[in-house]
């Protein structure tokens, strides 16, 4: 800045010079012409006072002639006199039979209309600039013209602007050491502030700079009051940013925002995974970012039409997409996006709509027989005593299937009521809660001709209560008997799988077709629903065992082939493992 500064002050002073020096050669060379034009003026007057107006071509040439000669000791000042159509009549300096017409020239048609006519121009015959004057006799109607060259006006002016460039010269080498300090007192206090104007854009508000008590010195106060209340807005952006920020990301909605020119601005984690969206698309185009064409085209057209729009996305999620303009002026200044899954809402309504619909249907197929059989009796039709007896064990028999529904059901409201509130530190043995459910289903087995065999472990402590533990033991060995052939096996064993304790509970019944693997653990799905009702299952066990497996941080898979058989393995952390209290 201090070199611009002094550059310039020291061009102000050379353009100030060299324009003063303009002004004066003007000047002076206008004041000179017009003394010159009066003096020719003046001069044509004296020689037509001396007869020339009345002289024949003869007599005038030698009078032209002789004035020329008079003249010519003080400057050279060329004759020349022309009739009253322009025709030179006689010339000081050339042959006037030679010379054309001079009716066109300027100084010559002006004297014609108005008597007197003068004009400045370069002269083809003599090479060089020269002032013509032409006056006209009234009498004889003859013009006399008078050319003067206008190299002692040019000489002049030379002069003029070679001491106009010696005096600029040395007015620059003035102003040049006075100017030099003088700038840099000005810009040092400058110098301070830029400085601190740096700092200030490099984020560091807490700046004093040096500058005196003048104009400047105020200006370097008000830096010190900007920079202190940047610092103020800066934490208070920053903070709120950082809270929007850590809001719009740990929220569960997938959150994205674009610029009126449809540029990427924001995106959460939800939106760059559920939309598919590369971490690093912030600030780039829309389109090739976005790879689903029905969110492009709805954030094109909230911007367009300056109005909210939804669409829904059916693939392997289901996503509702809501986009509405940023700004209530035309056009939007941008939009927002929010991206809501509804996957598991849409998944636990189908449950639920299921559920509902198996429930009454679990519920009614009893209730029905019940009610039939209570109809039957009413009407005095089974007086038999063995057909009472035999309704009689039939209303048993249902009354027991819709007891034991109604145990499954509360039992799975409990295991899930667990599940969402947590676990106390019980602790019981897994080994002997298989043991007990293997001497409650031994009956049964023997009833279907099924082999159980086990091999038990010793203790094998586990987090969880006891009666839950038979209650998952019970439901995997009697699925196992009951989609079994008679004749046919059912091995039960337990033992310790490093930190894990394991049940493994293996058959060779009917086994599980591959069709239904992925939804044997659903409520009221039956493998073989035929078998299961004559069985009395409601379809609930494996559910009731999934719900446990969960609740006590277990695990089960399964291996099966149709016809062949199937082997569930269920594993649940040791109790040392997982620190439960005894």
């Amino acid at each position: 800045m201090r070199k611009k500064i002094y550059l310039l002050a020291l061009g102000v002073c050379l353009l100030t010079t060299v324009f003063s020096g303009l002004l004066v050669s003007l000047a002076l060379g206008e004041v000179m012409e017009e003394q010159a034009k009066i003096r020719l003026s003046d001069l044509a007057g004296v020689m037509w006072s001396s007869g020339l107006n009345q002289a024949q071509p003869e007599q005038a040439g030698e009078m032209v002639k002789d004035w020329a000669q008079e003249l010519a000791e003080g400057e050279d000042i060329r004759l020349t006199l022309l009739d009253s159509r322009g025709e030179v009549l006689a010339d000081s300096h050339a042959d006037a039979a030679a010379l054309k017409s001079h009716a066109d020239r300027p100084e010559v048609r002006q004297a014609m209309q108005t008597g007197d006519g003068w004009n400045i121009r370069r002269s083809d015959t003599l090479g060089s600039s020269y002032l013509y004057v032409a006056r006209a006799d009234r009498d004889s109607g003859r013009i006399l013209r008078l050319a003067m060259p206008l190299a002692s006006v040019d000489h002049a002016k030379m002069v003029v602007a070679v001491w106009t460039g010696l005096g600029g010269l040395g007015a620059l080498l003035l102003a040049a050491g006075i100017l030099m300090p003088l700038t840099a007192r000005f810009v040092r206090p400058v110098k301070h502030l830029r400085e601190a104007a740096g700092r200030i854009a490099r984020g560091d508000y807490d700046v004093q700079p040096e500058v005196g008590n003048d104009e400047i010195g105020l200006l370097g106060e008000d830096f010190s009051s900007m920079a202190a209340a940047l610092r103020a807005a800066r934490q208070r952006e920053t903070s709120g940013r950082e809270r929007l920020d850590s809001i719009l990301r740990a929220a569960p909605l997938g959150i994205l925002a674009v610029d009126s020119r449809e540029r990427l601005l924001f995106a959460n984690p939800p939106a760059e995974k559920w939309l598919e969206i590369a971490p690093d698309s912030e600030g780039k185009s829309m389109m090739p970012v976005l790879r689903s064409a029905a969110v492009w085209e709805l954030v094109r057209q909230t911007l367009k039409e300056n109005q909210p729009g939804q669409c829904e996305l059916n693939g392997r999620r289901i996503l509702q997409v809501t986009a509405a303009p940023i700004g209530v002026q035309e056009p939007a200044q941008g939009a927002v996006v929010v991206v809501q899954d509804m996957t598991e809402l849409r998944r636990l309504e189908n449950l639920r709509s299921e559920f509902a619909s198996n429930v009454s249907h679990e519920l009614r197929t009893p209730l029905t027989s019940i009610r039939g059989y209570v109809e039957t009796l009413r009407s005095g039709v089974a007086e038999d005593p063995e057909v009472r007896k035999e309704i009689l064990d039939i209303l048993d028999i249902q009354s027991e299937r819709l007891s034991a529904l109604i145990d499954d059901l509360l039992s799975l409201s409990e295991l899930e009521a667990g599940e969402k509130n947590g676990v106390s530190g019980q602790a019981c043995d897994l080994t002997e809660a298989v043991r007990e459910a293997l001497t409650t289903e031994q009956t049964k087995a023997d009833a279907l001709h099924i082999r159980l065999e086990a091999a038990l472990s010793l203790a094998l402590p586990v987090a969880g209560r006891e009666d839950r533990m038979t209650r998952m033991a019970l439901n995997l060995i009697d699925n196992a008997v009951k989609y079994n052939r008679p004749g046919g096996w059912v091995r039960v064993c337990t033992q310790p799988q490093g930190a894990y304790a394991c049940l493994t509970v293996e058959d060779n019944g009917i086994g599980i077709a591959p069709e239904h693997g992925e939804r044997i653990f659903e409520r009221f799905y039956r493998v073989d629903k035929g078998r299961s009702r004559q069985m009395g299952g409601t379809g609930l066990g494996l559910s009731i065992v999934k719900h446990l497996v969960r609740l006590y941080a277990g695990d089960i898979s399964y291996i099966s082939r149709e016809g062949e058989g199937t082997c569930f393995t269920v594993r649940f952390p040791l109790k040392s493992q997982t620190g439960a209290e005894k």
